[in-house]
This record gives C-alpha cells, structure tokens and sequence, in this order.
C-alpha cells in the first residue's frame, strides 16, 4: 500500500471517517492512530511490525530508565549517575544502530570485504544474510535516536504514554519515507488534543493534492525516461547526460510528491508535519542546498552527528574532517552502496569546498539575497549542474557503473547523438512544474494556492485533475525513498 495506490484510496477514506466521528475522544483517536499505523505497515510485510514494536518498546523505556535516573539522583554518587545514563544511552544506540546495520548494510560490508581479502590474495568464504530490507527502517531508527538522544541530553521529558509514543513513531504519513519528525514537532502534537477547522482540511486536501500531480505526473513520467537512458546497454554519453535531468527531476518530484501528500494527510487529520523541501533547485550553494534539501534528515545529521562531532568548533581542518563524516554517513544512510557513499563524500567535498569562499563573505540574514540579477541566476544555474553530476553518481548501481557512466559522459558525449524527442519530453514535463516553482520563489509562498480566492481554487482542483487524467502515465513507478 502506497499514497497513490487504490488500497491507499479505500483506507484512508475509512480511517479519517472514523478519526473524526472521535474527534472528542483524544486517546481513542490515538489508539486509532498506533493501530491503523501498524495495519498500514503490515501491509507492506507483516513479518516487520515486530522489529517495529521492538525499537518502540525499547526506546520508550530506555528515556524512562534515564528520565527516572534523573529523579532519584538525590544522595546518589554522580558520577553512578552519569554512568548509568551513558550505558542506557549506549544500549539504545548499539541496539538500534545493530538492528539497522544488520538488516541494511550486512551483505554490502561483507561483500566489501571479500573484495578487499580476495585482493591480498585471501578468500574467506563469509557468508551473505540476504535479508529482505524492513521499509522505513532508516527513518523510524532515526527517529526514535533522536528521541532517545534528545532526553539524555535533557532537552525533552519522555512521554509515560506507550500509546503516544508508539502513534509517534509508527504514524503513517511519515512510517515509510519520512520526514524524520522529532518529539518535540509530533509526539507533543500526538499528545495534545486536535481542534480541526474547515480550512486545515481544505489545506491539507490541496497540499496532497499537489503532491499527487508531482507524483504521477512528473516524477512517474521522468522515470520511464530515465530507464530508457540508463537501462540502455547501447547507451552513448548524451544518452546518460540527458537521464541524468529526467532523474533530477524524477526524484525530487517523487519524494516532494510523498512528504506532501504525507504533509497534506497528516494537515487533515490537525497534527502538521515539518517541511521538508524548500525549492532545493534555486539553491546558490552546497550550504543553500541542504538547508532545501531533505530538510528532516540534513538537520539530523548536523545536530546528533556533525555538532557532537565538533562542528566547527575545533579549529578549520577539524570541520573539513567533521563534514566529511557527516556527509559520507549521510549518504550511506540512502542505501548501501558504494555509490551512495561517494555521493556523500563528493557533497562535502562541495561544502569544503565552498567553507573558503563562504567565510570570506559578510554574514547575510538569507542566502537568497546574497546576489541579485544575473549573478544570482548564474549561481542557480551553476549549482544545478553540480546537483546533477551528483544525481549520476546517486542513480548508478555501485562504484563501477559510476566510473563507466562517467567515461561514457566524458569521453563519449556528442550533441549529434542526443535524442530530440526524449529531450522534448524532459522540458514538456519539467517546464511547467519549474514555472510554477519560479511563482512560489518569486511570491515567497511554498503554498500559494492559501491566498487565492475561492473561485480560484476550485479552478486550480479542476485543472490538476485533468492534468492528471490526461498525463498520467501508463504505469506507476515505485516511490524512490521507500528503499532506504
């Protein structure tokens, strides 16, 4: 079951028709919430909610042990104290961390090490787990890290509720692919009592119904695009240049697709998801791009990894080594690849690369204003081309096909060779979507249909629909996100 398929269509419908006749009965709403979220999984495979329900129970009681540490510490030695709150802290993370390291990247580091024994001239006959990979598991692991996490450091108290905590990590919009919600944005809005008006649910309605054009229209056109360049076996260089955009394209539309219609759900039912694009594309910078980008997992990274690392705190060659780290673990969480890890490290190696540059310059209030004019488009522009030569690396199937794709697009790129039609197809369904981001950057408004007039809306419903209709295409491609 996905947001755009027909049982997505059938269980929401019910879920929300009943979430709202309890709508004053708040702990009904979330027992309603934890158990559909869970049927909401088992339908992907039933066999995960266990390992579900194992990091649930786990961190819920682990905060507890450390919370309650906390108030009996009166007359304690601190120093047992602190000891105590380290190895509960430490339980949480080897147990997590194990759990996803199994399941996720076991074979890829076994295989890693056959490779690098068998070049010695050694063949250890290691075996392979070839598991079936949990969906969603490298965003409910993060997120229930950041709450562990978050109540060692005390910024937060746990919640006593398993209920609450188990809707928190669990809850459906966000289970498979995100964004990465902190207790502080969710849990306290699971806590609280909704209040739902007419216009939270028209504007949830219009935010997921613009996530499902971007979906289906953009995104699942772009694939069939990009498999026809990358699955090419006669593929030429113009042929993986011009795959490269229509997969620039295909994976922002598909994952902004699915956070805005999980925004968009989650907005109806009166608990607001945080944002988790910001018009990425017009990025001036590395720096700009992740402050766009994946917004929930870029801030992750720099709060419970680069910071605690240092950040940029320890002197110059400290922050390079630190956003090195940051940035290679952070695209080793896409996926265990090779090709994933390079895509991180070639995005610090941007960052450090831009850190010269970005200290030399006076501290702006936003880096949209930093230039203006021409300059300001050229630095779009030129970023683009960077965020694209990152995708190529990103799309590929391990290390070796980077390198081949990268010698075809190298040395065998020729505008000759360069499919026209494909091309035309690319800009007919990019264009227009990238027009309308151009109105949401120029107006300041990432939901602008919020200020038209009512009539205009109704249009905008009406178009979408028939865009739809007529532009869908002839199958849906997966979403993108679920995979890791």
């Amino acid at each position: 079951m996905n947001f755009i398929s027909p049982d997505f269509l059938i269980f929401f419908p019910v879920v929300y028709g009943i979430y709202l006749a309890l709508a004053k009965r708040h702990r009904a709403q979330n027992l309603l919430l934890l158990g559909t979220s869970y049927f909401f999984y088992a339908w992907f495979d039933w066999r995960f909610c266990g390992l579900l329900l194992v990091s649930t129970l786990l961190d819920f009681y682990i905060a507890l042990v450390m919370y309650n540490v906390d108030r009996t510490a009166v007359g304690r030695n601190a120093a047992a104290t602190v000891d105590l709150r380290k190895i509960s802290l430490l339980i949480s993370l080897a147990t997590q961390l194990g759990i996803l390291a199994t399941f996720k990247y076991y074979d890829f580091f076994v295989l890693s090490a056959r490779t690098a024994l068998h070049g010695v001239g050694l063949d250890l006959p290691l075996p392979l787990l070839q598991a079936v990979l949990p969906a969603g598991i490298s965003f409910y692991t993060f997120q229930t890290l950041s709450y562990v996490i978050d109540v060692y450091d005390r910024k937060i108290a746990p919640t006593t509720s398993l209920v609450n905590f188990g809707a928190y990590v669990a809850y459906f919009p966000h289970l498979v692919a995100g964004p990465i919600q902190r207790a502080k944005q969710l849990l306290v809005k699971i806590e609280e009592p909704r209040h739902l008006t007419a216009e939270t649910i028209l504007s949830g309605f219009y935010l997921a119904l613009y996530g499902y054009v971007v979906k289906v229209v953009l995104a699942d056109n772009m694939a069939i695009i990009v498999d026809e360049h990358f699955r090419n076996v006669r593929a030429t260089g113009a042929d993986i240049v011009l795959g490269t955009y229509a997969f620039a394209f295909q994976i922002y539309g598909d994952f902004l697709g699915y956070t805005s219609i999980a925004r968009g759900i989650s907005r109806m039912m009166g608990i607001e998801m945080t944002l988790n694009f910001r018009l990425p594309y017009f990025a001036i910078d590395p720096s700009d791009f992740w402050r766009r980008w994946h917004i929930a997992l870029s801030t992750w990274l720099r709060d419970y990894l680069y910071i605690r690392l240092g950040g940029n705190r320890l002197g110059t060659a400290r922050t390079y080594v630190n956003l090195m780290i940051a940035m290679a673990l952070g695209g080793l969480w896409h996926g265990a690849g090779g090709n994933f890890v390079l895509w991180g490290v070639y995005h610090g190696l941007l960052l450090c690369l831009f850190l010269p540059w970005r200290r030399g310059k006076p501290r702006e209030e936003g880096l949209q204003h930093a230039a203006s004019g021409f300059y300001l488009w050229l630095r779009v522009i030129l970023y683009f081309q960077l965020t694209c030569f990152g995708w190529l690396i990103f799309r590929a199937h391990g290390i070796h096909d980077v390198y081949d794709k990268l010698g075809l697009v190298l040395l065998h790129t020729r505008l000759a060779d360069f499919d026209m039609a494909s091309a035309a197809r690319v800009c007919a369904y990019a264009l227009p979507f990238m027009a309308f981001e151009l109105y949401q950057y120029r107006t300041d408004r990432l939901e602008p249909w919020a200020a038209w007039s009512a009539p205009a809306r109704v249009g905008w419903v009406a178009l979408i629909l028939v865009i739809i209709s007529v532009l869908k295409p002839p199958y849906q491609s997966p979403f993108i996100y679920f995979q890791f």
